[in-house]
């Protein structure tokens, strides 16, 4: 080990052997933040705290990870800022990646012991990135005989799974460690306190990757076993183990009022333990397979699970208060208000930290992000509505404050009006008050926008309905509402669907108790009309209802049997739509056939949003067979020479849609320049008639959204392109960017031309998908090569296209957490950014002040 590049480099001055360095203050400094250090809470052995300062002395990059961990750790309790973390963070940068960039270089435990300190310094940054989680994952994995190591090794992977832990609970990622490996460890073995703490955090994350991993579905069999697993820990457990005070009282010792038990324990290992049991129980009771199976019972079995929940939840926070001189107890609670009780987490602040246990909790910036964006919902600016809308954990303040949160119930119902679900008297003078239920809370979701975000009814409307900005009406896409909004809203099923899915765009797509009732309700009126369907001249309404209902199904998450239910209703409308004698004999043929195009696009939308094949066909091939025979038109039918290194192995259809999509950008931008007439072509038929071929979605605003058009019939073969594709955490770097490149083609086709009907929820969920892929890109590529150009130009498209401030803080943050992939002068110069845009789809007229202005933000944020 003597000629290791690790002992090669300059050590810092105060762990060097000679004392008498120059630099005796600084040398004083680095000795304060040596002693500092302290890491082990699971280790019998306490290995980093009493090997890593030993082997610091030969090793620079050990020395060096320390220094940053403890000066930022030191900064954050004492609230002083100090420069120099960022400083010894470099310093052991310049040491590890030569290292790892070198294949002849030995990949051991103090390299491991290094990227975990260095992991745990970037969890307590502003910006977390993620990159030591992921280089220490991928180190982790490429040597197999790690854990089996014991040792240092052995401590190293320990600390890197609880890592690993806490970004999948918070930010519902798979876990990137094979935790098959870790039976291998002595911890399954010997009977110490911290090696029971081990086997519970193994069994937590077994728990949080069946049953919370994207995808993941697991089914009752595979459920219990976990469950059974979880009890078996709290069996095997030594009674000395057990807490030696639990008491629910609400006071103190000191007279302090707490809303959490009180629980005592003499280990800090056993404090982590206890904690980790009680988070697998929280994940087992919220994630029954039976929650998620339609029953009547469903609800009830929720409100137990919610319970249960609420119980373990409370004993876990109740472990991090009260034994305060456990750093990582904290650290847990932090992550467990963040995931449950983000609604309830404010009331409790004051409650659960104190004053000097402040500032020890790592100050993630995506925490703070997500937080803000959700205490924004909670406010009540002059042009937002405070929707009133909670979680299931969401209690009465006063409840928190007074410690009685277990008798609490779920408030989302009392902060709607007295009568939410009695019928008010009609008037004439408002078409709100002849509603079937409460008017005032369909006023709020009418009105409703989230703070410096998306409106909430446009994301919810599309592509059936838009809300008036000035009257705050329901204008229905060409379905029909001449009547006014009193007929509209006084027909029970379409009451019903419409507050369904302004609710379920409240929630944040998922789940809750008021979304639940709507659909109910929903379901038996349209069982009613159905019944007796043609009978009367609520036909059109019932219709409509049930396009609503499909929006509904395809939009709400975590649901089970996911896009089968969209294509049972799309199926049934289908069928009633080809019983044209019914339809026409109260509406004309034009009403039936905007219903027709209105259902055509929820199965496209459909299509989009789920994955799923789209179930109605829909033939318009040829849209740019004629402008392809033009020759003045043929030269835009290329493929961006930016795709060509990367098309090998894609679809045949795939180069021919792109080639599409470029003519159609160029196409736009020689129309908005002004430079040519209009595209059109003469009809050979008739020499003095003009065809017009490419109409686009704002020129055809009266017609809502038109599906003979080029716009429709590139998203028509991008949407089936993608129900080929399925996205896992295992996928390659090229099937990740192939997915992101068809979606990133859609959200383009998208934003060349909206209209009137442009929405929100397709583009940005294209945006979301885009994201996604290039999150797990990082996970997939190495971390020491440059990363490809088209990587760039999807984030630009993701960040510079989208329409949500989220989302473009997102692309942000990945943006410059690829910066230092890329080459020089791409954060330096717009014009070499635009260039290496342009090797892609580019549509000047849509794209360049969009891109250029995300650029710039990207620019602020990485000074």
């Amino acid at each position: 080990m003597a000629n290791s590049p690790i002992h090669d480099a300059v050590m810092p001055p105060s762990l060097c052997l000679a004392d008498n360095s120059p630099e005796s203050r600084s040398s004083e400094d680095m000795g304060s933040l040596t002693a500092h250090f302290q890491i082990d809470i699971c280790d019998p052995s306490k290995r980093f705290g009493r090997e890593v300062p030993k082997r610091a002395r030969q090793l620079p990059l050990l020395a060096y990870s320390i220094l940053a961990f403890s000066s930022r750790h030191l900064a954050m309790i004492t609230g002083i800022d100090d420069e120099s973390s960022e400083e010894y963070h470099s310093y052991a940068l310049r040491i590890l990646i030569p290292i790892l960039d070198d294949p002849m270089s030995s990949l051991d435990e103090n390299l491991l012991a290094a990227a975990v300190l260095l992991r745990l310094y970037e969890e307590m940054c502003d910006v977390d990135t993620g990159t030591h989680l992921v280089g220490c994952a991928r180190l982790w994995n490429n040597i197999p005989d790690f854990i089996a190591q014991g040792g240092l090794s052995e401590a190293a992977s320990w600390i890197m799974l609880r890592q690993n832990l806490h970004i999948s609970l918070i930010k519902g990622e798979p876990m990137q460690v094979d935790l098959n490996k870790y039976r291998r460890s002595r911890s399954f073995v010997d009977t110490t306190d911290e090696d029971f703490a081990n086997r519970i955090i193994l069994l937590c994350c077994q728990v949080l990757a069946t049953c919370f991993s994207p995808g993941a579905q697991p089914d009752y069999e595979t459920w219990a076993h976990l469950g059974k697993e979880v009890a078996s820990w709290h069996d095997s457990i030594p009674a000395h183990y057990s807490p030696y005070h639990h008491s629910d009282v609400k006071s103190t010792s000191t007279g302090v009022k707490s809303a959490f038990p009180i629980v005592w324990m003499m280990n800090p290992a056993q404090v982590m333990g206890y904690q980790h049991y009680c988070l697998a129980r929280i994940l087992l009771h919220i994630s029954e397979p039976r929650l998620w199976v339609s029953s009547l019972r469903t609800i009830e079995h929720r409100v137990a699970a919610d319970k249960a929940a609420m119980k373990d939840l409370h004993i876990a926070i109740g472990l991090g208060i009260h034994n305060p001189s456990v750093v990582g107890a904290g650290f847990t609670v932090h992550h467990l208000l963040f995931t449950f009780l983000f609604e309830i987490m404010p009331r409790f602040i004051p409650l659960l930290l104190p004053n000097q246990h402040q500032g020890a909790i790592p100050r993630d910036a995506i925490h703070r992000d997500n937080m803000g964006q959700r205490r924004e919902q909670c406010r009540n600016p002059d042009t937002n509505i405070d929707l009133g809308v909670s979680v299931v954990y969401s209690t009465d303040v006063l409840a928190a404050r007074t410690g009685s949160v277990d008798s609490a119930q779920p408030t989302w119902l009392s902060g709607m009006s007295g009568n939410s679900f009695s019928r008010v008297s009609p008037s004439l003078l408002d078409p709100f008050n002849t509603l079937c239920e409460s008017p005032e809370r369909l006023r709020q979701l009418l009105r409703y926008r989230r703070a410096g975000d998306l409106p909430l009814a446009k994301a919810a409307g599309e592509p059936l309905f838009r809300i008036d900005q000035q009257t705050h009406c329901v204008v229905l896409q060409g379905l029909g509402n001449e009547d006014g909004q009193a007929p509209l809203l006084t027909h029970k099923s379409l009451f019903h669907a419409l507050s369904l899915l302004l609710a379920l765009a409240a929630n944040d797509y998922q789940q809750n108790y008021e979304t639940m009732h709507h659909r109910s309700q929903v379901l038996q009126s349209l069982n009613r009309d159905l019944s007796h369907f043609g009978g009367d001249s609520t036909i059109l309404h019932t219709i409509t209802a049930i396009l609503m209902l499909i929006s509904y199904e395809y939009r709400v998450r975590d649901t089970y049997p996911g896009p089968a239910c969209a294509a049972t209703h799309i199926h049934g409308l289908q069928t009633i739509i080809s019983q044209r004698n019914i339809l026409t004999s109260q509406y004309s043929v034009s009403h039936v056939t905007r219903v027709q195009r209105a259902l055509f696009w929820q199965d496209i939308i459909c299509s989009l949003a789920t994955g799923a094949p789209r179930v109605l066909q829909f033939d318009n091939r040829g849209m740019f067979t004629r402008l392809r025979e033009d020759e003045t038109y043929r030269s835009y039918f290329a493929l961006p020479q930016g795709f060509i290194p990367h098309t090998y192995g894609w679809p045949a259809a795939v180069p021919a849609v792109f080639e599409d999509l470029n003519a159609l950008c160029c196409a736009v931008d020689t129309m908005r320049r002004g430079t040519r007439a209009p595209i059109t072509f003469v009809n050979n038929d008739d020499k003095d008639i003009s065809v017009t071929p490419m109409p686009l979605m704002e020129d055809l605003d009266d017609e809502g959204y038109p599906l003979c058009n080029s716009q429709a019939n590139l998203q028509i073969r991008l949407v089936d392109l993608l129900s080929g594709t399925r996205r896992d955490g295992s996928q390659s770097e090229e099937s990740l960017i192939y997915r992101a490149c068809l979606f990133a083609a859609y959200l383009c086709t998208y934003r060349l031309s909206e209209g009137v009907w442009g929405g929100y929820f397709a583009p940005e969920k294209c945006v979301t998908e885009i994201l996604d892929c290039m999150t797990d890109f990082t996970r997939q590529m190495s971390p020491w090569k440059l990363a490809p150009d088209i990587s760039f130009w999807l984030l630009h498209m993701a960040g510079g296209l989208t329409k949500s401030q989220l989302h473009k803080d997102q692309a942000a943050a990945l943006v410059e957490r690829y910066r230092c992939f890329y080459s020089t002068g791409y954060g330096q110069d717009w014009e070499l950014v635009e260039i290496r845009l342009k090797k892609f789809i580019w549509c000047e007229h849509v794209m360049k002040q969009k891109m250029y202005r995300f650029w710039q933000e990207c620019q602020i944020g990485c000074c």
